[in-house]
């Protein structure tokens, strides 16, 4: 568990920093937002790293950006975390 005061390590990230992070780790991404009928905005983070491929799709920019950043740690992609030891930073 997380002491009190510190974070997860990708659950509060802003859309900004998990573009930086996966930039930093390698991948190439981008995303666009549109309006869907019945459902309202949906954003879509698209990228690649190599051969590796993710789409993320959230009901706002930052969620659909820290859904990137899981897909990209599930398939071990993803170095240039920021710090996670405990502590303030």
């Amino acid at each position: 568990m997380h002491g009190q005061g510190e974070k997860a390590p990708d659950e509060f990230l802003s859309a900004d920093e998990a573009k930086d992070l996966l930039r930093r780790s390698g991948w190439n991404v981008s995303d666009l937002a549109f309006h869907v009928s019945g459902r309202g905005m949906v954003w879509i983070v698209a990228g690649s790293h190599g051969k590796d491929r993710l789409q993320a799709e959230g009901v706002s920019m930052g969620e659909a950006w820290r859904q990137a950043v899981a897909m990209a740690a599930a398939c071990g992609k993803l170095t240039g975390r920021p710090e996670s030891s405990g502590g303030a930073r």
